[in-house]
């Protein structure tokens, strides 16, 4: 009898634990969990660094090569139009929401420059907006101004004309101003807005930049 006791108790004490052995794991300690939110979290922070370092494209009112910049009869083939290092020629609103753009001049031979000039011993070099087809584009073309030219600083008009008449190899930046479409003095900012979504409109339709020479 006492036999048959101990076989049983035996029998009973496996039972249970074979059956601790296939119950459910024990529930995740507060420890547990920091630890493999620790583990998760490098992995969020990489995919946050590979997103933010992903180059941004700067944005232009137009993008223009050297052929698209029309120099004047006069000076072809005495000098020729510089390009950044990429080899385009950039269109931006300057501070006051101008259209703006830089040309560089590179001075190929001296230029004789006394049928340029006027009674006063002046010349400037001007540039018009127009498309693809030669057509003046009348949104970026100063309205303030008669002839509708795009002007550099040269008030004197004394700049260029010292460029022409200088050392070969010689170069000059000139920055030429063009239309705002925006009210002199406004501070209606809906109304600069509109100006300025005007002038990038406009600035689509920009295929080239014809250069002259006023002043005789």
């Amino acid at each position: 009898m006492k036999k048959q006791i101990l076989l049983s108790a035996v029998f009973l004490t496996g039972m249970i634990l074979v059956s601790c052995s296939n119950g459910s794991k024990a529930p995740k300690t507060e420890e547990d969990k920091n630890a493999e939110e620790q583990i998760a979290e490098p992995t969020a922070e990489i995919t946050e660094t590979t997103e933010s370092t992903e180059p941004k494209q700067d944005s232009h009112l137009a993008v223009l090569k050297t052929d698209q910049i029309l120099l004047p009869s006069q000076i072809k083939g005495s000098v020729e139009i510089v390009p950044e290092d990429d080899g385009n020629i950039y269109v931006d609103f300057d501070d006051y929401n101008y259209p703006k753009i830089s040309l560089t001049f590179k001075l190929l031979k001296k230029v004789n420059t006394n049928s340029l000039v006027d009674q006063y011993g002046q010349m400037w070099i001007v540039g018009h907006a127009q498309d693809a087809k030669g057509r003046n584009i009348d949104d970026l073309n100063p309205k303030n101004i008669s002839s509708r030219e795009w002007r550099s600083g040269d008030s004197d008009g004394k700049e260029f004309k010292t460029f022409l008449e200088g050392d070969v190899d010689d170069t000059i930046t000139l920055e030429f101003t063009g239309e705002s479409n925006i009210e002199l003095f406004e501070k209606d900012e809906q109304k600069i807005e509109s100006g300025k979504k005007t002038t990038e409109e406009a600035a689509k339709e920009l295929g080239k930049f014809k250069l002259s020479i006023t002043g005789n």
